[in-house]
């Protein structure tokens, strides 16, 4: 077991008293200078009765001073001296550790410490090799570009960095209990299944990953991984940005190939391109996303495979190629997307980057997610803020002469709202050469509230259309700065009409749940074949029956838990088809209704059951095909009924 900070007094000592001055071998995969000699200080206490005397001494050092371990005075419980990093690596390792959250530049330091002593020909005993220990095999799946050199310590320390990021990933899926780091570890030595298995921490990976934590809490007192709090601002720890993520410059080093990837194609300028690598990593090119996605212009790989040019010899973990793939795949989307359903080409280009080109086919148009909208409102926002940067040639938002001011309290400021871009996004409306709409269209710069049209700069609202800088109420029609108001139609005067407008009939509305999400949207994998529960073609307004796919990270693969007892997906409620009770009825997606029949959850024991039925969520026919449809079915127990997040 490990030890508890504050309990481990014994082992210390025991530590430093008896295993330190025997001289305890080390670990074989670290690289040996010759014999060790022991010290003249520690020579001095190999004799029982100074070990003694010692002890006495440190534990009266220990109760004047409890706290010494941890303020610094001695080494915490868990500390482990290292090696001094060479100064050749502390750059790379700090750059790798900002791969994800998970892992901190100690953290990494620690696990090069255990794996090699930072040995670029250093072989542990489990067949890896290298300053990162990792095996062939793994090298080959996360070197970090077709042109990685196996001996290269930076590209082995950046595809340690990854391939953590990811294993942290999984055991986050398989909700094991423990520290995310740690279990991440344990994974790395033991294995994924191990960590599901044991539902934690495996006892065979223990060892391993108190080595690597005591290493790691060392590390993090030495001046080369100590954080200060002058540290210019940038992207920290992996983090992707969110809605309130301040826009950053653009960094000069990347300047050049944002313009030049800006001159693929007019549909995507520089603008665009600087926008999208903020909404998408804020210029951090050591992001390992949460789905997998890669570096400074977060690349699903499977679009990278795709759609990169020179893909098999590029990489997007090298910004200056990942920024000239960026300008040549958003082209190549929106022209691909331009006659895929309804809805702006370029809207539907970010959400074929993000989640692949198959959910915007599969959903006829941008997909309804609340994670795809978001993306498409945080570019959208962006972009604004990078239409002000002069270095960057693109549109410009404009404001005609005679326009109100979307300032709140500024001069003129007659328009019903001043919302952003991210806002107005997410009410409906769109955001064209600086105009704002909501609930409607607008086009110059006019404002436009309930569904309106404004040009060069008017103002409408309730349906009006405006034109020159005229302002319409109710309904009317203003050109040439005419006032317009009850439906009347004015050109440069003002007219003003009582009539009242017809009252529309009330129409009925689906009851408004109140439940709340209990869970993130996640993938649910069916143990039997691997595969995940999956919105037939994305069609989430057709009622479809639901099946089961090869996991993409998709949309229609996002399910959401609800307080009210449901599962979700496009905001809709898994559902027994007709509110059958009979084993193979259908499994749909439809709307929430509240009904027995959408009463659906995953359990502890890895079912899904609809407690209408008391009956489980079932694979047809035992398929593990995709396309195999899901059905209602008696609880048996078998493999394709079992599911997990």
């Amino acid at each position: 077991m490990r030890s508890m900070p504050g309990a481990g007094g014994a082992s210390k000592l025991r530590r430093l008293l008896v295993e330190v001055p025997l001289g305890a071998r080390r670990r074989s995969a670290l690289p040996s200078s010759g014999p060790r000699k022991t010290p003249s200080w520690l020579a001095w206490l190999d004799a029982p009765g100074r070990r003694i005397a010692a002890a006495t001494v440190l534990l009266s050092l220990s109760a004047a001073s409890g706290v010494a371990a941890v303020s610094g005075f001695g080494f915490g419980d868990d500390e482990r001296p290292g090696r001094t990093v060479p100064a050749s690596q502390v750059q790379a390792i700090s750059a790798a550790a900002l791969a994800c959250p998970t892992l901190s530049p100690a953290r990494l330091a620690g696990q090069l410490m255990a794996e090699s002593g930072f040995d670029p020909a250093a072989q542990t005993d489990r067949g890896g090799k290298g300053i990162a220990g990792l095996s062939d095999a793994l090298w080959a799946d996360w070197k970090p570009g077709a042109a990685a050199r196996r001996e290269d310590p930076t590209a082995n320390i950046t595809a340690l960095a990854h391939y953590m990021c990811d294993l942290s990933g999984q055991v986050r899926r398989h909700t094991a209990k423990g520290e995310q780091w740690r279990l991440a570890l344990a994974a790395y030595h033991s294995g994924v299944p191990a960590v599901r298995d044991a539902d934690g921490m495996p006892d065979r990976a223990e060892k391993y990953v108190d080595t690597v934590a005591g290493y790691a809490g060392w590390y993090a007192r030495q001046p080369e991984f100590r954080r200060g709090g002058n540290q210019s601002p940038g992207p920290v720890g992996g983090v992707a940005p969110t809605a309130g993520t301040p826009a950053i410059p653009v960094p000069d080093a990347y300047l050049q190939a944002i313009l030049d990837a800006g001159k693929t194609c007019v549909a995507v300028p520089p603008t665009r391109i600087a926008a999208q690598l903020m909404a998408s990593s804020a210029f951090n090119a050591n992001l390992f996303g949460a789905n997998g996605t890669q570096g400074i212009a977060q690349f699903n790989p499977a679009v990278w495979a795709q759609y990169a040019p020179n893909a098999a010899v590029a990489s997007p973990w090298y910004p200056q190629q990942a920024i000239a793939a960026l300008g040549a795949v958003m082209c190549r989307l929106v022209k691909e997307l331009d006659q895929v359903g309804e809805g702006d080409p370029y809207q539907k280009a970010l959400a074929a980057f993000q989640w692949g080109p198959e959910a915007v086919q599969r959903a006829g148009g941008v997909p309804d997610s609340p994670a795809v909208r978001d993306f498409i409102a945080l570019n959208e926002a962006y972009l604004v803020d990078y239409q002000r940067d002069a270095r960057l040639p693109g549109p410009r938002p404009t404001t005609p002469p005679g326009a109100p001011s979307r300032t709140p309290g500024g001069p003129g400021n007659n328009a019903p709202s001043s919302l952003s871009p991210a806002e107005v996004l997410a009410r409906g409306g769109t955001v064209t050469g600086g105009g704002i709409a909501t609930g409607g269209g607008t086009t110059g710069g006019g404002t436009s509230t309930g569904g309106g049209t404004s040009t060069g700069g008017g103002t409408s609202t309730g349906g009006g259309t405006s034109t020159g800088g005229g302002t319409s109420t109710g309904g009317g029609t203003s050109t040439g700065g005419g006032t317009s108001t009850g439906g009347g139609t004015s050109t440069g005067g003002t007219t003003q009409q009582p009539t009242k407008a017809p009252t529309k009939a009330p129409t009925t509305s689906p009851p408004v749940s109140t439940a709340t999400a209990t869970t993130g949207a996640v993938q649910i994998y069916s143990h039997d074949s691997g595969k995940c529960l999956d919105v037939t073609d994305g069609a989430y307004t057709s009622n479809p029956q639901l099946q089961i796919w090869e996991c993409n990270g998709g949309p229609n693969q996002a399910w959401t838990a609800y307080s009210d007892g449901t599962l979700r997906a496009f905001g809709r409620c898994m559902t027994v088809s007709g509110g059958s009770t009979a084993s193979g009825a259908k499994i749909i997606l439809s709307t929430c209704n509240g009904s027995a029949s959408q009463k659906i959850a995953l359990n502890k024991a890895h079912d899904i059951v609809n407690k209408n039925a008391d009956k489980c969520i079932d694979v047809k026919e035992h398929s593990t095909a995709n396309g195999a449809r899901i059905q209602l079915w008696t609880c048996m127990g078998t493999d394709n009924q079992k599911w997990s997040r």
